[in-house]
Parts: structure tokens; C-alpha cells; sequence
């Protein structure tokens, strides 16, 4: 007899949160996702990335400003 039993998941991920939770989110997740795949570097680079970014916003309920800091990482290639 085969039992198939349906995985429900228990939590959102902080960047899955951050994603439903907090305007624009989603949109400069996928930014950066395309300049993490272009410039070559690995997955791990841009989860780094993205988990700490959900982190900053969801902590201050809004993205974080694209002053100095998020305007250079934003515009320079990873390196």
C-alpha cells in the first residue's frame, strides 16, 4: 500500500516574508538575483545576500534606502 503524505511547510523563509510583507521587496530581490547570475558568482552569494537585505527591511519595516551603501552595491558588479 503506498501512503503518500502531503509536506506542508511550517515557516516562511525570512526572504519569503520579507517578500509578502514589505512593498518593493520582491522587485529588488529579483534585481539582484539577475546581477548575481550575471556577473557569474554562485547561489550562496545572492541567498547571502537576499536573507540579510529581508533581515534590514523586515526589522525596519520598509526596503532600505538606496542612499551611498545600497547605491554602490546595487550598481557595481560583484566582485
Amino acid at each position: 500500500m503506498k501512503t503518500q503524505s502531503k509536506l506542508r511547510k511550517k515557516s516562511f523563509t525570512v526572504v519569503e516574508q520579507a517578500c509578502h510583507q514589505i512593498r518593493g521587496f520582491k522587485k529588488l530581490y529579483e534585481e539582484m538575483d539577475d546581477k548575481v547570475r550575471l556577473s557569474g558568482h554562485s547561489a550562496s552569494t545572492l541567498s547571502n545576500y537576499a536573507r540579510k537585505m529581508a533581515q534590514l527591511s523586515l526589522h525596519f519595516g520598509k526596503l532600505p534606502e538606496r542612499g551611498p551603501p545600497m547605491k554602490y552595491l546595487m550598481k557595481k558588479p560583484f566582485s
